[in-house]
């Protein structure tokens, strides 16, 4: 079984990463959208935040874990996060065996602009 396609939406809140997601999975029914503030909500559900009793590990770690477990089994997936520090960035690129990503940019109301394989190649 050959491994699925991952690809990566990373940018700041309200850049339309979601929006972006759910054209993509329109155009390409074989991709799945998995979005880090929906997995968020899973583990947000398990903690009790108002006693403090947390899940240790960053939710990132375990997001990062899922996708690349959906992908072993040739689940294609467009994935939606905000790598929002070098450690984030780098568990990312190291879990998910470099996925292809955009860099969702939101300017003056138009739709995002910057692409291209991160660290590898950037497309203005």
């Amino acid at each position: 079984m050959s491994k699925g396609k991952i690809i990566l939406l990373n940018g700041v809140s309200s850049s339309g990463k979601s929006t972006v997601a759910g054209a993509i999975v329109k155009k390409l029914p074989n991709y799945f959208h998995l979005s880090i503030d929906d997995y968020d909500y899973i583990i947000e559900k398990m903690e009790d935040r108002d006693n403090q009793r947390l899940i240790p590990v960053p939710t990132e770690y375990f997001f990062h874990k899922t996708v690349a477990m959906f992908s072993d089994k040739g689940v294609n997936l467009v994935v939606d996060q905000i790598l929002f520090n070098e450690e984030t960035h780098e568990d990312c690129y190291r879990t998910l065996n470099n996925p292809i990503a955009l860099r969702m940019n939101w300017k003056e109301g138009k739709r995002p602009g910057e692409t291209g394989r991160l660290g590898r190649l950037a497309v203005n």
